[in-house]
This record gives C-alpha cells, sequence and structure tokens, in this order.
C-alpha cells in the first residue's frame, strides 16, 4: 500500500506502529514521526496522547507518592534534557511544536483522552487544573471528565498498573538481543500481535519478528500464547512451515519471536496469477497437506488454517504460518478448543470452548481454503450444494467436500490421510 494517500490510513498506521516500537526499544521520537507526509492534524493528536502514555506511564507513582497538582502543569526544561519532560500536559506539546498543536484548538475529547492518562497514572488533581486552563470547554468537560472518573473509580488502581506492566521472561527463556534487529517494514497485523521484516545485524540476513500489540503487553495468556507458538514450531523442521529461531524481550520488557522471513505472496494473490488454475490448486494441496501432515505427526495442530497463513515464496514454494492458535495433542490425540480461529475456516467443533479438536479439525481448514481458492468464496452450508456439485476437476471436489464434512468422524482423519487421497 502507498503512503502518499492523505487519505489513507495505512500512513496513521505505521505512525503509530514506529512510534510504539521506538518507545518499546528505547524512547519515541514524535517530532520526527510526525512529519511523516500525509498525516493530518487529528492524527498527529493521537500519536501525541500515544506519547504522553508511554511518558507518564514509565513515571509511574507509588500509592504513596501521587503526582502533585504542580506537578501536572506543565515541565520546565533548560539545556539538552528532554523538551517535553516526565509527565507532560498539552500545553508542553503545544510548546514545543505549534506548528501541530496549539491549545485553542484541543478539542474536549482530545483534553479528555490526556485527563485520562494523568489520572490514570497518579495525578489526583488533574481535573481542577483542566478545568480552569480550558474555562471555555468547562460544560462539555465535566460530563466527560466525571465518566472518565467513574470508569477509572469501578477498578483497584494498584491492580490497573500491575496488570499494564508487561510480562518479562528470564534470559534463559528469551536470550534473543533486540539490539541485533532493525526493524525495516510492517508486514501484517491479527488480532493480538504484529509482524515485521527485520534484519538481523550479526549474520546480516532478513527476519521476520512477532510482537504483542501494546495493550496485550502486560497480559499474561497472550505472552504465553507467544511463547507457545515458539515451542511448536521449535518441534516442526519442515520446508513448508516457517522455521523459529527463538525469543527474545525489548528493553521495555515485552516479548518478541524471531522467524524465517518468506519474501513472496499469500496464496489467494499467488493463485490468481496463475494459468493452470486448477493443476496448480491439486500442487498446493498437495503441499499444504504434507506440512500440516509433519506437524500432525509431531502432535501439533494449527488450528488456524487460511490463505492468509499459507505464503508461496519467489521460487513457488508453500510455507505454513502462524501458529498462534496452535495446540499440542495430548496421547489420546484430542485437546480441547479455545473456541477462536476464523468464521469461515473453523471447524464446526472449534466454535465452542471446550470442544473436543482433533487432526481432523485441520483437515477442515485444508478443505476450507481448497473451497475458497476453487470458487471464490468460503464454504457454508449454504453454498455446499448443487450449484458446486459440478466443477472442473470432480475428483478434487470431492475431496474438498470430504474435508467439510460437518461430523469430524467423516472427513479424513488427518492430514496424511488427505493426503494420500490427494
Amino acid at each position: 500500500m502507498s503512503t502518499s494517500n492523505a487519505n489513507s490510513p495505512d500512513v496513521f498506521d505505521r505512525a503509530i506502529e514506529e512510534l510504539e516500537l521506538a518507545w518499546q526499544a528505547e524512547g519515541g521520537d514524535l517530532s520526527f514521526v510526525c512529519e511523516r507526509p500525509g498525516l493530518r492534524d487529528e492524527h498527529r493528536c493521537e500519536l501525541a496522547l500515544v506519547d504522553m502514555e508511554y511518558r507518564w506511564r514509565r513515571t509511574r507513582p507509588t500509592p504513596n507518592n501521587q503526582v502533585s497538582g504542580n506537578q501536572v502543569s506543565g515541565n520546565q526544561v533548560s539545556g539538552n534534557q528532554d523538551p517535553l519532560g516526565e509527565r507532560p500536559t498539552w500545553l508542553d506539546y503545544c510548546r514545543c511544536w505549534p506548528q501541530w498543536f496549539q491549545a485553542q484548538t484541543l478539542t474536549p475529547a482530545l483534553i479528555a483522552e490526556a485527563y485520562r492518562i494523568q489520572r490514570r497514572y497518579g495525578a489526583m488533581r488533574a481535573k481542577e487544573e483542566i478545568l480552569s486552563r480550558h474555562s471555555h470547554l468547562r460544560a462539555d468537560l465535566l460530563g466527560r471528565l466525571a465518566t472518565i472518573d467513574g470508569e477509572l473509580d469501578a477498578d483497584d488502581l494498584l491492580t490497573r498498573f500491575t496488570a499494564s506492566e508487561p510480562v518479562r521472561l528470564s534470559p534463559a527463556q528469551a536470550p534473543l538481543r533486540f539490539e541485533d534487529y532493525v526493524l525495516e517494514k510492517h508486514l501484517g497485523s491479527g488480532g493480538m500481535g504484529k509482524v515485521y521484516r527485520a534484519t538481523q545485524r550479526s549474520l546480516q540476513r532478513s527476519v521476520a519478528i512477532k510482537t504483542l500489540r501494546k495493550k496485550w503487553h502486560g497480559d499474561l495468556e497472550a505472552t504465553q500464547r507467544l511463547v507457545r507458538e515458539a515451542q511448536l514450531l521449535g518441534k516442526l523442521r519442515h520446508p513448508g512451515i516457517v522455521s523459529v529461531h527463538g525469543l527474545g524481550q525489548f528493553p521495555a520488557g515485552s516479548v518478541f519471536l524471531v522467524m524465517d522471513y518468506i519474501e513472496g505472496v499469500d496464496l489467494c494473490s499467488y493463485v490468481a496469477h496463475q494459468e493452470n488454475r486448477l493443476g496448480s490448486l491439486r500442487d498446493i494441496a498437495h503441499s499444504i497437506a504434507d506440512a500440516v501432515a509433519h506437524a500432525h505427526d509431531r502432535q501439533v495442530l494449527h488450528c488456524d488454517l487460511k490463505p492468509s497463513n499459507v505464503l508461496v515464496d519467489n521460487e513457488n514454494r508453500i510455507c505454513v504460518t502462524d501458529f498462534g492458535l496452535g495446540r499440542a495433542l495430548g496421547a489420546s490425540g484430542r485437546v480441547e478448543s479455545l473456541g477462536e480461529g476464523t468464521r469461515g475456516y473453523m471447524a464446526p467443533e472449534q466454535h465452542l470452548a471446550g470442544e473436543e479438536i482433533t487432526r481432523a479439525t485441520d483437515v477442515f481448514g485444508i478443505g476450507a481454503i481448497l473451497f475458497r481458492l476453487m470458487f471464490g468464496h468460503i464454504p457454508s452450508s449454504a453454498n455446499l450444494g448443487s450449484e458446486h456439485r459440478l466443477s472442473a476437476n470432480e475428483a478434487l471436489h470431492e475431496i474438498c467436500l470430504k474435508c467439510l464434512e460437518v461430523d469430524p468422524k467423516n472427513r479424513f482423519p488427518d492430514a496424511r490421510a488427505l493426503l494420500d487421497a490427494l
């Protein structure tokens, strides 16, 4: 996507990601990020709020050391010190960058969000100062600030402080050093994570780095999932499955996962440009099944097979990626569903948490991918009927339909059996 379009949300998304990653590593440079071409004034205000929260969070007070009122009224700096200081307000941003921020143009919503940050991280007298400073907006602000007070008072602030701290791993658990990697390009995002292309300095090679989104940094379960993904990938060694290099930790504490970088396109983009479409589909299904069979042989389920999680590199090799929802099978060959996945590609038994899932669950995912590539849309009970009974390759179609059986017992039991049928 182009970043030159002023109306494109991609410009803002990349700016947010760049600022967050800078804060996770060492410290954010708001002025550098705000100079991106195509950013609008409202984008820069949102970036300032992100910067403000990181600054207040890193100087979070203890319960007996609340921030006093005069610490909220702006930061006086001199020399080569940070012009914003530790606990900036909108006045500091307006003073430092008047070309982007003016006090008279701040909306009640922006002022209220700054108050939320200050109040959350200990500035108990922020309300009086804000109402005095923006007296012309007092009527609107009173209601907004009261709502924020109610939301924050509903939870214990100490618990909130603890929960927002990044979950840290020991050096033995996450030995890779962030200083060895240079993040270069955002590749994609999911529900909990983002993936970037990076260069590993020591080996001068491209890698892929998966990080947690900011809101999940302090979530133990999210961190455990990233660790589990690394552990599952560590059990697998197959040319059709992305290889893991290991886990690392940003200086601020958030965990990251380093994997092979696959230079290519996702499956749908690849198939759209193939001339011998049906022939290539058969080969693609075979390659995916072969990779997933390798995982099944090692007691690993993928649980989120879909076209965007299958890449085709520049040499037309298939690679299955993103084991973020993957599960390790027990001795019984079954495990309880988490009730998570991608609608349209999830097997029926995946939809309810606590239901048993098996290798046949991944078979459904492969069948859903094949159906999507054959007919251009995801399968459903409405489109598995007679309108698709005749296809250009009846044998491949029959295999696809068997994969998509509602009852797991009527599907191929695992990817190895599907591979044999193909």
